[in-house]
């Protein structure tokens, strides 16, 4: 395992060489750091990078992504995975968050109807995303603050809403925000909160190429 300090330069480097573009599937990179507190605990950093074909860095050079080359060739990864059906947004976050499949989590789309009730779920309407009748099922925050860790979320779902009266210690939920320089702001967040003391930071980033556009593109090359 890497040293918090190497850690924190591997992450930059990330962050440097356009780390945003590089995820596997609409999933998740899991890092455990060294902490740099005295609790004495590990930290984990977990960055979700929604929407990024899962052989995107496959297809880059070595030299381009060297802090998640780095970080690949220390760690582990899937040889693959089958996504979350639907394989979109909302459901996908929520899947991760708790391990449950759609039809049980209840989150089953970016948009959705009440009939019974005359409700909604939008995805950019957060008075309708934020009402606690649609989260049902307890996240992975939730369980470790109930465990006595303490938890952060960058743009990550509704972190925000109450489960079993158990709240996450800093939770900024998803908006939408445009730019890249989101994901470097957020990552430098994060790594403050590890030396503030916290377990667990999440960070979620969704502006990719390939959300919207075969990565060999035109547009995808722009992006």
């Amino acid at each position: 395992m890497m040293d918090s300090t190497s850690h924190r330069s591997v992450l930059l480097q990330m962050v440097r060489a356009r780390a945003w573009w590089t995820a596997w599937w609409a999933a998740s990179l899991w890092v455990a750091a060294g902490s740099p507190v005295s609790s004495g605990r590990d930290k984990l950093l977990y960055i979700m990078m929604d929407g990024l074909r899962w052989d995107y860095v496959d297809q880059q050079d070595a030299t381009v992504l060297p802090g998640f080359n780095r970080i690949l060739s220390e760690g582990v990864r899937a040889k693959w995975t089958n996504p979350l059906f639907p394989s979109i947004s909302y459901p996908t976050w929520t899947s991760l968050a708790t391990g449950l499949h759609a039809e049980n989590h209840n989150i089953v789309g970016n948009y959705f109807y009440d009939a019974a009730a005359g409700d909604y779920f939008s995805l950019f309407d957060a008075d309708a995303t934020g009402k606690p009748k649609w989260w049902t099922a307890e996240p992975i925050w939730t369980t470790a603050e109930k465990n006595g860790l303490r938890t952060a979320q960058y743009l990550w779902s509704r972190c925000d809403v109450p489960i079993d009266g158990v709240t996450t210690d800093f939770c900024e939920h998803f908006i939408k925000i445009p730019g890249k320089e989101i994901f470097a702001t957020n990552i430098q967040r994060a790594l403050q909160k590890f030396d503030e003391g916290f377990d667990f930071v999440q960070v979620r980033y969704s502006r990719f190429c390939s959300s919207y556009w075969s990565l060999q593109s035109n547009k995808a090359i722009y992006e």
